[in-house]
């Protein structure tokens, strides 16, 4: 039997943050996407229904807060529950 995990969006720009929580997770059954920045990671956030959201909130293009400001607007515009969404700094 396969066991499926939960699907986790890690917005992190710095390489040695995001090689740090991938091998954190490599044993576990999720399945991570990465995003390098807060634009991006919304466009992923649109596209994919993840479990669980880790945000870094310094990051170029767009910062962690105003992401998670546009995820929650977009999540109120769909009828959405709230995703969780862990603050990395």
């Amino acid at each position: 039997m396969r066991v499926i995990g939960m699907r986790i969006l890690l917005a992190e720009d710095s390489i040695s943050n995001r090689l740090l929580i991938q091998s954190y997770l490599k044993t576990t059954p999720c399945e991570l996407d990465l995003a390098e920045n807060g634009e991006l990671a919304v466009d992923m956030f649109q596209a994919v229904r993840y479990d669980l959201v880790f945000m870094d909130m310094e990051m170029p293009v767009m910062d962690g807060y105003t992401a998670v400001r546009e995820i929650r607007r977009w999540e109120r515009e769909c009828d959405m529950p709230p995703t969780p969404i862990v603050a990395l700094s």
